[in-house]
């Protein structure tokens, strides 16, 4: 068997941990260099070779400009490209890359293959980046048992050395991303109630402040400012961060910095970094302050830092003074310790990667010590079941009570345990498109506007079965543990096919009401038969056609009527919206050809009736009438019918002709002043004609 493995995949650094068959306890492995961390850098050399880790990072230090770094902080954002000896990367290759050298430096060092691993993801990731962070693990050819929170790792890393009941605040601040998170940690199991976070957050943001700050000095000295190129600007930042990680240790650091011929050499105090660094440190009071405020709510109680008894410190950034300060100044005790910041993530997922659901050690999992806890399982040293819970809200765009407005219409609440999942149903009006489809877009945050949260994928369903008024469409979002999200919709019971698209780059439409979007537009169609006694074979597929047609219209803003014409005009059903007494009628529509409701032969003319019925009855509603001829009609009826179809055009009354048969195809354009839908078919051909006429109908006869 090989070896299961933890990767914490940092922004600035990772790490990869592994059980150890000695102890059967989790260890970091060290890289080449005998460090526990990594840097999550890569170089890039003309050759096509890639260097990695240290070995990158002093290249990114010399103003080598084929580097990368800090990528991480735009996964799941494939537009996010850098371009390196004529080829093209994006975030998720990059990390696809590290990925695959991080694994081949722990399989040398180890002497054995990589069988699965487990990868870390910062607790607020969105579906989007935590999908991207899987895909770069299988791009890199590895196994990926699961992704799990960075929080929720430093958990199980926390119960190597405490099994006491405590509910602890883990305070995660890595280079370039910031977690919170609540667990109630017992002997056997992690609950996470609570997570919140700002991806845009880490340590990297504290040296860029002291850059600013360098910046100010050398301009108030010297009278200009700093000639930035790629070579001054790695050097800054390495000056920057090794003064930070002094003042970890010191009250001052010697910064010294020359361009130019001019040397600079500046002191920055502990004290005045933490005041230029104190908006920094404010955003992660205000997302600790905001997470217990949405807890509280969810209890229906108070919860606060007097619920806290403990914190656990996770990321390298934490070693800044002012972090365990702040923690101290509310917590009024010490951070929790026993296990380093910079591995505890990688070492909590190796625990994951080599336990079950349950927390039990997986089967064949090397476990020498063979240790019992409390229900007498074997388990891996610090293994427990853990019950991870969701850090977005997870909605969908619909439609206010009013119907006046697009909002954000949550399924499934933030801080809900997963996996889990949720339904809520729908009404999809289909006045505006008879392409029976629905636009699912998956909306990732609690705003009420959809524009205030991540729009994290769209989701196109097909097959939707007509229904009056709006169909009914169920739709169902499952959260797995992965933090991954799966869309589902259905009609009935009926799953409906899907097909996910890329998101739009233009979403403004959702500042717009959604009645400019949905065709409100009333419409009564008169769909007129050719009654002749020639129609009597071609009824029973003719109702099918109407049959299927009428399926497709939305009687909330449709009516219809059937009229019949031969030797005269005969109306067979007056307007309605009733769809049962219409199909009555038409099941009748043999009867009325055979016993010649309307004479035998064909020399009446519709239009008249039409305009009257149009005039008399469709007051503020558009009209459009539906001619169905089998042959030729007689020359006076033909005469008349262009006379009368014009009267109708002049009044907005719109017609289309379809014939079959013996019926002349210049005679239904002459007729039509929906020209382009006119047709001369087969009758079996009739059915797609009648679905592109719903279509233009229901999108208010438009094109």
């Amino acid at each position: 068997m090989g070896y299961r493995v933890g990767i914490d995949l940092g922004t600035t650094f990772s790490v990869v941990a592994y059980i150890n068959p000695e102890t059967g306890k989790p260890e970091v492995v060290k890289n080449k260099y005998g460090e526990s961390t990594t840097p999550s850098v890569l170089a890039f050399n003309e050759d096509g070779t890639v260097l990695f880790g240290q070995d990158a990072k002093d290249e990114k230090s010399m103003g080598n400009p084929n580097t990368a770094s800090f990528f991480k902080r735009d996964m799941g954002n494939l537009d996010a490209e850098v371009e390196y000896w004529g080829k093209v990367y994006n975030p998720k290759d990059l990390s696809s890359i590290l990925l695959k050298k991080l694994v081949g430096q722990v399989e040398e060092e180890l002497q054995g293959k990589i069988d699965e691993v487990v990868i870390t993801v910062p607790a607020y990731f969105t579906n989007a980046e935590r999908s991207a962070t899987l895909q770069a693990g299988i791009e890199a050819g590895l196994n990926v048992s699961s992704i799990i929170s960075e929080p929720s790792a430093a958990a199980f890393a926390y119960g190597i050395n405490n099994n006491d009941r405590k509910t602890v605040l883990i305070y995660d601040l890595g280079g370039g991303t910031f977690d919170v998170s609540i667990a109630e940690i017992s002997d056997e199991d992690i609950n996470i109630i609570g997570t919140a976070g700002e991806h845009q957050l880490g340590g990297k943001d504290w040296d860029a402040a002291v850059v600013s700050w360098i910046e100010s000095e050398f301009e108030e000295e010297f009278g200009c400012g700093i000639e930035f190129d790629l070579e001054t600007d790695a050097c800054i930042m390495e000056l920057a961060e090794k003064a930070k990680k002094e003042l970890t240790t010191k009250q001052s650091a010697i910064i010294r910095f020359s361009q130019a011929g001019k040397k600079g050499q500046y002191e920055l105090t502990r004290e005045v970094f933490q005041d230029i660094t104190s908006y920094q440190l404010g955003i992660t009071k205000k997302v600790i302050n905001d997470l217990f405020q949405e807890i509280a709510a969810d209890k229906k109680e108070g919860f606060g830092w007097n619920d806290i008894d403990g914190v656990i410190l996770v990321g390298g950034s934490t070693k800044m003074k002012m972090v365990e300060e702040y923690i101290m100044e509310n917590l009024h005790r010490e951070p929790l310790r026993g296990v380093n910041v910079d591995e505890a993530v990688a070492l909590g997922a190796a625990i994951k990667a080599n336990i079950d659901s349950a927390g039990n050690a997986l089967p064949g999992v090397v476990n020498v010590l063979g240790a019992k806890c409390k229900s007498g399982r074997n388990t891996i040293v610090g293994g427990k079941r853990i019950h991870d819970s969701i850090a977005h809200s997870l909605g969908m765009v619909a439609e206010n009570e009013k119907g006046d407005a697009y909002v954000n219409s949550i399924i499934i609440r933030k801080n809900t345990n997963i996996p889990t999942e949720a339904t809520k149903t729908h009404l999809l009006y289909t006045s505006c498109s008879m392409e029976n489809e629905l636009e699912v877009y998956l909306l990732q945050g609690d705003a009420l506007n959809p524009l205030e949260c991540l729009i994290a994928g769209k989701y196109v369903f097909h097959g939707i079965e007509h229904e009056s008024g709006g169909a009914s469409i169920a739709v169902t979002y499952r959260y797995n543990q992965n933090g991954m999200i799966d869309v589902e919709a259905s009609q009935h019971g009926k799953r409906l096919s899907m097909i996910a698209e890329p998101i739009p780059d233009d979403m403004s439409w959702l500042t717009e009401s959604p009645r400019r979007e949905k065709c409100s537009e009333e419409v009564d169609i008169y769909l007129i038969i050719d009654l002749s006694y020639s129609m009597k074979s071609s009824v029973q597929e003719l109702k099918r056609v109407i049959q299927k047609f009428v399926s497709e219209l939305d009687f909330s803003t449709t009516r219809i009527a059937m009229i019949g014409v031969a030797n005269c005009v005969v109306v067979l059903q007056e307007l309605t919206d009733n769809v049962k007494s219409f199909k009555k009628v038409l099941d009748s529509l043999y009867d009325a050809v055979e016993n010649g409701y309307a004479g035998f032969g064909n020399e009446a003319q519709p239009f008249t009736e039409l305009y009257d019925m149009a005039q008399r009855e469709g007051a503020g509603r558009k009209s459009v009438g539906i001619i169905l001829a089998d042959g030729i009609w007689s020359e006076k009826s033909v005469r008349d019918s262009y006379k009368y179809s014009k009267l109708c055009h002049d009044k907005g009354i719109e017609t289309v002709a379809l014939g079959f048969g013996s019926a002349e195809k210049g005679f239904l354009r002459g007729i039509s002043s929906l020209k382009d839908l006119s047709a001369l078919r087969d009758l079996n051909q009739l059915t797609e004609d009648f679905s592109k006429i719903a279509r233009v109908v229901s999108n208010g006869l438009r094109g």
